[in-house]
């Protein structure tokens, strides 16, 4: 409880009236830390559902799963533009050692996320704070928007 009341204020204290985005394969801290903040959630799900695929795809390194993997890469990168299009002002990444659906298989979501240049040229538009209980902390720097 102590966790999720920081993260809430954390939430409030850089997003109150604006928008909000966790990159979690667990659908914490999304749900439900979105219920009980004053920013909106940015986006149409609540974890990252394409993220386990691709980590484990990635480690098996098949080439008989590289269709599949292009697919889980395309989708998440798609649905992270879609999201970041909302201008989310605070945005969470799990960074924890052990991941949902992931375990302790080394992924730094991240830097996948960064691989596709559009992501990383909106990513310009933020700024990273210490980390909060095993998320990074990133925030919209309003001088570069």
């Amino acid at each position: 409880a102590a966790r999720s009341d920081q993260l809430v204020a954390l939430i409030d204290r850089h997003a109150a009236g604006g928008r909000f985005l966790a990159l979690s394969t667990h659908p914490y801290p999304g749900f439900p830390l979105a219920i009980y903040s004053t920013a909106a959630w940015a986006s149409r799900t609540n974890s990252r559902f394409f993220l386990p695929a691709i980590a484990k795809l990635r480690h098996a390194g098949s080439e008989r799963d590289a269709t599949a993997l292009r697919l889980a890469e395309d989708r998440a990168h798609a649905f992270l533009l879609h999201d970041l299009a909302l201008q989310p002002r605070l945005i969470l990444i799990d960074a924890q050692p052990s991941k949902f659906g992931i375990g302790t298989l080394e992924f730094d979501i991240l830097a996948f996320y960064l691989e596709h240049p559009k992501i990383r040229a909106i990513w310009r538009r933020y700024r990273e704070l210490d980390p909060a209980w095993g998320f990074r902390v990133f925030v919209a720097d309003e001088a570069v928007r």
